[in-house]
């Protein structure tokens, strides 16, 4: 940096402009319903090295990201079944800009019931969702639970239901539209 005079008895003051400016960011599940924060990671990555991870932001829907002059996009992860890149973010110093991710999701509430209605072994349960007629491409598996509630992009899903001993059984196609939750009952 710049040299400065250090004189006895005097207070010598030097300023430095580390070039940094603010992104303000907003994440939303859909329009006016804030991203719950426990389910969001937020990695920032220069716009021209989409590989390197700048910093990754944990757990906040509305965090301030304070970064060194230059272009990034910020990848979105929420819910482990939800994966967004957002566009780009012009960083200048001195300067905050704001940037809203609508994330234009839905949700299915599954539940996974015995034909018989005798109770479930919920520890015996797995339950894998994928797009309508892709089942080698799980979005998202859960185990250990007769209901989930697993957030999607919009679409046509279909969800299988396993239990003990190999029965498994796939629910009618189910719908998901964003801000509204689809339900569904898959009986094994």
């Amino acid at each position: 940096g710049d040299t400065f005079q250090v004189t006895e008895g005097q207070v010598a003051t030097q300023s430095v402009n580390l070039g940094v400016g603010t992104a303000q960011v907003e994440i939303y599940e859909t329009t006016g319903r804030l991203a719950r924060d426990a389910d969001l990671v937020i990695r920032v990555r220069k716009q021209d090295d989409p590989n390197a991870d700048v910093t990754t932001v944990y757990s906040k829907a509305k965090p301030a990201i304070v970064l060194k002059e230059g272009t990034y996009e910020l990848e979105i992860d929420y819910t482990d079944s939800v994966k967004e890149t957002s566009g780009p973010i012009e960083i200048k110093a001195g300067k905050t800009v704001k940037q809203l991710v609508n994330l234009q999701v839905g949700t299915a509430q599954v539940e996974v019931q015995l034909a018989d209605g005798s109770k479930i072994d919920e520890s015996s349960v797995r339950i894998r969702v994928y797009a309508q007629g892709n089942p080698n491409d799980v979005i998202s598996t859960i185990y250990s639970k007769a209901k989930a509630s697993i957030v999607l992009k919009p679409g046509i899903y279909e969800v299988t239901a396993e239990y003990t001993g190999g029965k498994t059984v796939t629910g009618a196609p189910l719908e998901v539209k964003e801000g509204q939750t689809a339900t569904q009952t898959i009986k094994i």
